[in-house]
């Protein structure tokens, strides 16, 4: 998932749609969802350059096979799906979309 935690909006109001756009997916029972903005917690424990998160969050990128893009401002969320275009993995702007395309994935594994 990739959208604004505090480069636009209140960090409060980006989390708490970040983590309803999270449980969503979750109930749907199709994907493990990355939500980046849960570091920001861990980043409360320590300071933090934040290159170092920025760094972990396209790691995520790298292993990911669809990223989520939620609206808003967000040079970290533009680096994140720019990342996915150039590894041309998925990127999706709407939950319907994503979750169609979960379910015609899930449809073609094994498990």
């Amino acid at each position: 998932m990739a959208g604004p935690l505090h480069t636009s909006g209140w960090i409060w109001d980006n989390m708490r749609a970040a983590l309803r756009a999270r449980l969503e997916l979750v109930r749907s029972g199709l994907c493990v969802v990355y939500t980046p903005h849960l570091d920001a917690y861990t980043a409360t424990l320590e300071l933090t350059d934040e290159a170092v998160w920025m760094r972990h969050c396209l790691d995520a990128v790298r292993l990911s096979d669809a990223v989520y893009r939620l609206p808003g401002k967000s040079r970290g969320s533009d680096e994140e799906t720019n990342l996915a275009d150039r590894l041309e993995i998925p990127v999706f702007r709407d939950a319907e979309t994503l979750m169609l395309w979960l379910q015609t994935v899930g449809e073609g594994s094994d498990g």
